[in-house]
């Protein structure tokens, strides 16, 4: 570029140039080229130049004379609502002195309106807006309006003509009633421990009906059973002679509540289900089939040989090294016996 060519340039400034004397972002700048607003723009390396004295009258005609307005979505994120809730404002005279310049600035509201319509919004002494009552409460603020239109707080005042505000009062006796009530009740994994059955279970049960005093909170909490429900459930069952509890059986056997379960559903013949004085099922194992499973999962043979081992001492020695098992096993054997016995080792152990 020729000295010439250079000087030219000085009189002219880049976009940067210009949003960092405006104080605001590149891509403003750029916008107000596009639409007009800062005239005879050139390009030069892909980058726009714009005079000085055309950046001049830029700032005269849309930056000076909008000084002690904001625009809608200025004023809306002044006051931290919607462009639209402010528009909605506008049209109620909530701004007496809104004006239209032009129509593609919309209305300019003055900062004294403004000022004057922050001072009517703050919120009175005692009392709660909507997003501050479900940060107290930890809900969603549509869950409050909900509390509100079904009449949960008595004392409550429109705000800004589309919103709530409570008494804080108000407020304090529903927590206090709510953290009262979630006291005398449980979870659906605290209530499945109290009546040593599994979560599955609590479910089904409130499925069908049987619990019928219960909570649903938020997600996160699931169902809160009352305490009386499963207390009703708990009441003491007069047990049949030659039988017990799943939970007794398990202590017994050293399985879960859940194994002697499905024990007593698959494999236990002589135990089986009982109905509660409340219509509840459910089972009673009996003494005898814990006592043969028992005497089954305990069974040992007799070594008759030295080197020969019992077959759960033979997986407690080897660890179902095969190699090592079979080692043991006289060469005598068939084949088919080897793979025979290590079949009824693996099924003893089960």
């Amino acid at each position: 570029m020729t000295a010439s060519g250079e000087n030219q340039n000085e009189d002219y400034l880049s976009v940067s140039e210009m949003a960092l004397m405006l104080n605001c972002s590149d891509s403003i700048i750029r916008y107000a080229i596009k639409n007009g607003k800062i005239k005879n723009s050139r390009l030069h390396n892909k980058m726009y130049l714009v005079h000085k004295n055309d950046f001049d009258e830029y700032i005269q005609e849309h930056v000076k004379k909008n000084q002690g307005y904001l625009n809608l979505q200025e004023t809306a994120n002044r006051l931290n609502v919607s462009k639209a809730t402010i528009g909605s404002y506008v049209r109620d005279n909530a701004f007496p002195n809104a004006f239209i310049r032009k129509q593609t600035e919309g209305f300019l509201i003055p900062l004294s309106d403004i000022e004057s319509f922050e001072s009517t919004i703050k919120i009175p002494a005692g009392f709660m807006d909507v997003k501050e009552i479900a940060k107290n409460l930890d809900c969603h603020p549509e869950s409050v309006r909900q509390l509100i239109r079904n009449g949960k707080f008595k004392n409550v005042k429109n705000h800004l003509g589309r919103s709530y505000i409570v008494s804080t009062d108000e407020i304090e006796k529903y927590y206090e009633y709510k953290v009262g009530q979630i006291k005398d009740y449980l979870n659906i994994t605290n209530a499945a421990k109290f009546l040593s059955c599994d979560k599955d279970t609590i479910r089904n049960y409130l499925k069908k009906g049987v619990l019928k005093n219960y909570l649903y909170r938020k997600k996160s909490e699931s169902y809160l059973i009352h305490k009386d429900d499963l207390l009703r459930l708990k009441e003491t069952l007069i047990m049949p002679s030659g039988f017990m509890e799943p939970e007794e059986a398990a202590k017994k056997l050293g399985v879960s509540v859940g194994q002697v379960l499905n024990l007593a559903r698959n494999k236990f013949v002589n135990s089986h289900k009982i109905q509660r004085n409340n219509g509840i099922e459910i089972w009673i194992v009996s003494e005898k089939d814990v006592f043969m499973y028992k005497q089954i999962k305990d069974l040992r043979f007799t070594p008759e040989n030295p080197g020969e081992f019992t077959t759960l001492d033979a997986v407690n020695k080897f660890k179902f090294e095969t190699k090592d098992l079979i080692a043991q096993v006289p060469e005598s054997m068939s084949k088919t016996y080897v793979h025979s016995f290590l079949d009824n080792v693996h099924k003893m152990s089960i």
